[in-house]
């Protein structure tokens, strides 16, 4: 388990039967979020516990475009939660609020395929993803 605050995050990568795991945790937390009125949150391995309405990924995004005034922005993901993330900075760009949006997804054996379909680019891994950088 990895505490984060006000959250809480069980990782089951290690276990045997990952998705077993996965189905057993997001229905046994998935209860205790009910009657704690919290949210549920799934990704690469992992199944999250955060207050309903606790800003993640995509209010991040919301909030520095809006305290930096940004025209443009570039974000990297590889896990679903960055998604969300991807469709802030749509929105965003829709509304006029950035000129310029690039999506990138850092590909890997686990990187959910909605978030690829999503990208602008895809990079092959982490290494990649530096390459890309130092390109620009």
């Amino acid at each position: 388990m990895e505490t984060k605050g006000a959250t809480i995050a069980v990782h089951y990568r290690a276990t045997p039967d990952a998705t077993s795991a996965g189905r057993e945790l997001e229905q046994r937390m998935g209860e205790i979020a009910d009657q704690a009125e919290m949210a549920l949150l799934s990704g690469k391995h992992v199944v999250e516990l955060v207050p309903a309405g606790f800003p993640l990924k995509e209010g991040a995004v919301e909030r520095i475009i809006e305290s930096d005034a940004l025209h443009a922005a570039l974000y990297a993901g590889d896990d679903i939660a960055d998604l969300l993330a991807f469709e802030a900075l749509d929105r965003a760009h829709a509304d006029g609020r950035l000129e310029h949006v690039v999506k990138v997804a850092v590909h890997g054996a686990e990187t959910p395929e909605d978030l690829v379909a999503a990208a602008d680019i895809v990079v092959e891994g982490v290494s990649e993803m530096v390459d890309l950088l130092a390109t620009l």
